[in-house]
């Protein structure tokens, strides 16, 4: 406020300012002050304006809580995730602990999603990929290696992620190793074949 009087200037006062009610509730609040000049132009007060920005507050609480979820879960995940632009390059790989265990996924920044399931199940790929075009989820069995070397099962999924209007500008990935789950249902048919064959 000295500042608005001294040199004539709206002035922002200090961040994180925080009103007490008469009742002794708090409310964070935006404020400024504003020089008051008479009709020749000298200053002849001050008038502070304070606005009330608790729920401002309050979203961004909100926001930094549904951040810290949603980063704890990408950390934490088994399953290799992946964040892929709009033409199904590989953009960003989140840091989860045991997915990073299973496949290099650094190696993977920069190529094409489609490219990462082998040339059987392209077709498909591009499928799914057009499905989460269209805003739809789509998803796939894939036999293919895991960047460490060793081939495996992959049951993959593939979502839009949509902007401010609803429509997708990103696609997340993310594929869970269902290897074992498979070669329990090949034994079956093996198994059932036989039996039908004897």
């Amino acid at each position: 406020a000295v500042r608005a009087l001294r040199e004539g200037v709206v002035q922002g006062l200090a961040n994180h300012t925080i009103l007490i009610g008469r009742d002794g509730s708090t409310h964070p609040i935006d404020d400024s002050a504003a020089p008051i000049r008479d009709q020749n132009g000298k200053i002849v007060g001050v008038v502070l304006v304070f606005r009330d920005i608790s729920s401002r507050h309050e979203a961004e609480r909100r926001i930094r809580e549904s951040e810290a979820f949603n980063r704890s879960i990408l950390e934490n995940s088994t399953d290799p995730i992946l964040v892929l632009d709009a033409n199904g390059r590989v953009l960003a790989r989140p840091d989860g602990k045991s997915a990073a265990a299973a496949w290099n996924l650094s190696r993977m920044v920069g190529l094409d999603w489609r490219d990462l399931w082998g040339l059987e199940r392209g077709e498909e790929a591009d499928t799914i990929l057009r499905a989460a075009a269209g805003g739809r989820s789509g998803r796939m069995q894939s036999y293919s290696a895991s960047f460490d070397g060793v081939a495996k099962w992959w049951d993959v999924t593939v979502s839009p992620v949509k902007g401010e209007t609803g429509d997708p500008v990103a696609f997340g990935s993310t594929a869970r190793d269902i290897t074992a789950i498979k070669e329990v249902e090949i034994r079956i048919e093996t198994a059932y074949a036989r039996e039908r064959a004897a």
